[in-house]
């Protein structure tokens, strides 16, 4: 994942809600100030074209974040009640403006953070496609009004 340009170190935050509930989510960004864009529209047309090429997915994609959930069973006697809560990987996303939860089990873990990079990976291309595609726009314009050309 540090390959691409414009990304933040992940970071772990640790969060405790309700009564024997805790998340630990980790926190990664994109930064398109770290983009450099070069101005003329040959440079960007190529950029852009390098960009999209890359946009094939290599894995299979996945949409979401995955969080660890730590929390009592519920069940009168297990060790939860006391020590260690039972900790699960989740997989979450936006439905409709609802947090969907869809539990993944520890086997599958590495295999989905790999589609969940994988998403984050065309993510970040599309969006510097699309800044590209921007900058294209305004040399344009830029262009026009220097040869003094109306449209």
């Amino acid at each position: 994942m540090g390959r691409g340009t414009g990304l933040h170190a992940g970071k772990r935050k640790c969060f405790f809600f309700a009564a024997g509930f805790s998340l630990t989510v980790s926190d990664k960004r994109y930064n398109l100030s770290d983009t450099n864009v070069p101005t003329h529209p040959t440079l960007l047309r190529r950029r852009r074209a390098a960009r999209v090429r890359k946009l094939v997915a290599q894995v299979p994609v996945l949409a979401g974040s995955l969080v660890r959930i730590a929390k009592h069973c519920g069940r009168p006697g297990c060790h939860c009640q006391k020590g260690a809560k039972h900790v699960g990987w989740y997989l979450t996303r936006p439905v409709q403006g609802k947090t969907q939860t869809t539990y993944v089990p520890q086997e599958m873990l590495q295999e989905v953070q790999g589609w969940i990079q994988e998403h984050r990976r065309i993510k970040q291309l599309v969006t510097e496609i699309s800044e590209l595609n921007r900058a294209l726009i305004r040399a344009y314009v830029t262009e026009r009004k220097r040869r003094g050309t109306r449209s």
